[in-house]
């Protein structure tokens, strides 16, 4: 399992359009690029968001982001729009891990 998290500050003005756009990126590549599922949060700080993606492994991450001039001309424009959205002047980092123990995934399969 290889996971990440990506912190991002959005511009309030485009809070409705980052949410938006970012569940459309999250879920073509769930259901294009191999993702296995992404989750968006909206912190207790002022403008902060942060996503957590996960994928069965870093490769297949990378293809889908190395690839990313093939990809649909819609989910380029979605992908300048979460750009366009964010605050660059902000820190805006990505967190990459390799899963060890997964508690989520294994009590969601239990129950299904």
């Amino acid at each position: 399992m290889f996971a990440v998290i990506y912190r991002r500050f959005v511009l309030p003005e485009c809070e409705q359009e980052y949410q938006q756009a970012w569940h459309k990126v999250a879920l073509y590549f769930k259901e294009h690029g191999g993702a296995i599922g992404s989750c968006l949060h909206k912190t207790d700080k002022k403008n902060e968001w942060v996503a957590y993606s996960r994928w069965p492994d870093q490769e297949t991450r990378e293809a889908c982001w190395i690839q990313e001039k093939g990809l649909p001309e819609d989910i380029k424009a979605v992908i300048q729009k979460l750009k366009d959205c964010t605050d660059l002047t902000k820190p805006h980092e990505e967190i990459c891990m390799n899963g060890i123990d997964d508690l989520l995934l294994k009590e969601t399969l239990e129950k299904n």
